[in-house]
């Protein structure tokens, strides 16, 4: 059920006793999520990279039901290219990506002076928080991602963001 929920979706039960039970799940169709030209709002720019397709596509759409503008890398290398490019608000991180992995991804913001105090929210279903934070991770969020944890931590993220933006 909360898989579920957490999708956007809904389960229906129908059940008769002595007969049996009838489980309907509904989900909303996010293909078109995947597609290019996706509303952005104005808000702070946030960095998604994730190799999962159904994962980047619930992050882009927690993301603009919140107004945030963003960028989605499919891999570390493309993710270190755009952050260098757009210096986002904040960056969201798989750690399991083929290629340049999250870890990789988060030594090499850490050695950079221009992208170090980026706020890191790495999201992962692996149990590595102390890792992650060893390495400059700013936030943890385990999946599946829980709605409220991703916009309260975004929320922080951004505010931090805007304080150092104002004292540079």
């Amino acid at each position: 059920l909360r898989f579920v929920e957490m999708m956007g979706g809904r389960i229906n039960i129908e059940s008769e006793p002595g007969v049996g039970s009838c489980f309907t799940v509904s989900l909303p169709d996010i293909r078109p999520m995947i597609h290019e030209d996706i509303s952005q709002g104005d808000g702070p720019l946030i960095l998604v990279i994730e190799d999962n397709p159904s994962d980047q596509s619930l992050l882009v759409r927690e993301l603009t039901r919140s107004g945030y503008k963003f960028e989605v890398a499919h891999d570390g290398v493309k993710g270190m290219a755009i952050a260098h490019e757009s210096c986002p608000a904040a960056i969201i991180l798989d750690i399991e990506m083929p290629g340049m992995d999250g870890y990789q991804v988060l030594k090499a913001l850490n050695a950079d002076e221009q992208l170090r105090p980026v706020p890191v929210i790495v999201v992962t279903a692996h149990d590595v928080r102390h890792i992650v934070t060893t390495l400059g991770a700013s936030y943890f969020l385990a999946k599946p991602i829980d709605r409220e944890a991703l916009h309260q931590t975004l929320s922080e993220c951004c505010e931090y963001f805007s304080q150092l933006a104002a004292s540079a």
